[in-house]
């Protein structure tokens, strides 16, 4: 079976839509654009000697990735983290609600992440 966005509207699949054991303090978002954010965990992750994919939101790299792919892929020991970076404000997009739904369904989360503190806390 192929399981299209589509799909996942038809059987009214529900995403989760807060990360396990993370308090509402911990989600209070950092000041600053998206962008920031990105820079700030990639860089501590490339620090870290972590892989870590993400891409910048060019016309030619939107023809290759899926309409809401996560904005960081890491690789980390044992495990991966889908992280969608989100501004004080920011809010999903069908494409990104979708895709979180996928993933869901295939047994991953995509991680919304609107601080710098949140994603340590994921890291634990």
């Amino acid at each position: 079976m192929i399981y299209t966005p589509e799909w996942f509207v038809e059987h009214d699949y529900k995403a989760k839509t807060k990360a396990p054991g993370l308090s509402d303090k911990d989600l209070t978002p950092d000041q600053g654009p998206e962008s920031k954010l990105q820079s700030k965990i990639k860089s501590y992750c490339k620090g870290q000697g972590w892989p870590v994919l993400s891409f910048p939101q060019t016309q030619a790299v939107k023809r290759y990735l899926p309409e809401g792919w996560p904005d960081i892929v890491l690789i980390l020991p044992k495990r991966v983290l889908f992280l969608e970076l989100k501004a004080a404000k920011g809010r999903k997009s069908k494409g990104q609600v979708l895709m979180a739904q996928m993933f869901e369904y295939l047994g991953h989360t995509i991680h919304e992440v609107r601080s710098y503190k949140q994603f340590f806390r994921l890291l634990k």
